[in-house]
């Protein structure tokens, strides 16, 4: 009852304020190029970070040259961080924020951080030679403008559609009517319901999220040979702080490694000696020498690589990868048009 309550008292906070947003033009600050925000209705786990990736080598195919802003969630620092210049990447994870630094070990494009999203992207459009910028976790923040919203959503959003606290919806279901673009992952699909939502002229894609090879960390050469005889002899536990691990879990499982248990961390965890300790111990008392983890976490762990070492264990990365399986040549067409 008292979620209910306090689910009600939000909703109508962002009703409100959305209000405001719609009827007070002044409120957004327009830059002069383009703006794509990419983000979603929950709480986390719905694929923002693979999907960026994905937009970024499809918009570097149609010739443009973009740039990612986003607060950087989480990071222990303050005030704008260049991530990366486009060139070289200049800050760790702690300081940058681990989904944005992947992003730019991954892409090398430019990116920053910062707590108004307004003033980083001025601050892009000022530094780079750029001709796009998306914005990181960006449709509940209205104070930029836009000129194409993409809203990831997933089958656990549209089946359990409750605002905070009683669910994890920042906004209720009929906010999808903002987004240009609803992008349906993890199994949800297109239905009449859903539609009635959106806007109309509203399109929508389909993504799959797929395994990508994994690899050893801080392995300078090629390691297949290693990573098939871990997989075909040798016991591996996980480690993940992520916001839905049992995704992770599940993906290791299916790639046929013999998975024997596996450690829990929270969503953006930073990592200290102690933990490493912590998941030291728990590989020894699983008679394992072989931890497996997600991208996003091993952008945190590698600084501690020579400890790991040390005590005669490997890290091995399970990278993701996700494309466009329905809708792809419609997307692409609407970028077209939207960006010139």
């Amino acid at each position: 009852m008292i979620t209910n309550f306090f689910s009600k008292v939000y909703g109508k906070i962002v009703k409100y304020r959305n209000r405001r947003y719609d009827r007070e033009e002044h409120l957004s600050t327009k830059i002069s190029i383009p703006v794509i925000s990419v983000g979603n209705l929950s709480v986390g786990g719905t694929g923002k970070t693979p999907f960026e990736e994905l937009l970024v080598k499809l918009l570097q195919s149609l010739g443009k040259k973009p740039a990612i802003i986003g607060r950087g969630y989480k990071r222990q620092s303050k005030g704008e961080i260049i991530i990366c210049d486009g060139k070289k990447v200049l800050v760790d994870a702690r300081e940058g924020g681990d989904e944005l630094v992947l992003l730019a070990r991954k892409l090398m494009v430019p990116i920053i951080a910062n707590e108004s999203k307004v003033e980083a992207a001025l601050s892009a459009e000022r530094r780079f030679d750029i001709d796009c910028v998306i914005v990181d976790d960006g449709f509940q923040h209205r104070a930029l403008k836009r000129n194409i919203d993409i809203v990831i959503i997933d089958k656990e959003t549209i089946e359990k559609p409750y605002l905070l606290p009683k669910g994890m919806l920042r906004e209720p279901l009929e906010s999808l009517s903002r987004a240009n673009v609803v992008c349906l992952t993890g199994g949800a699909k297109i239905t009449d319901e859903l539609k009635q939502f959106t806007n109309q002229d509203a399109i929508f894609i389909k993504v799959t999220v797929q395994s990508g090879d994994p690899y050893i960390l801080g392995n300078a050469k090629s390691d297949l040979e290693e990573i098939d005889r871990i997989r075909k002899k040798e016991k591996i536990v996980a480690i993940a702080g992520i916001a839905k691990p049992y995704r992770f879990y599940e993906m290791v499982k299916k790639l046929d490694y013999n998975l024997v248990n596996y450690l829990n961390f929270s969503d953006h965890y930073y990592y200290d000696r102690n933990d490493i300790e912590k998941i030291r111990r728990f590989a020894e008392n699983n008679n394992s020498r072989y931890i497996a983890l997600t991208e996003k976490d091993a952008v945190k762990l590698v600084q501690y690589i020579d400890r790991f070492e040390h005590y005669g264990m490997k890290l091995i990365v399970f990278p993701i990868t996700m494309t466009i399986s329905e809708g792809g040549k419609t997307f692409t067409n609407f970028l077209k048009i939207k960006l010139g």
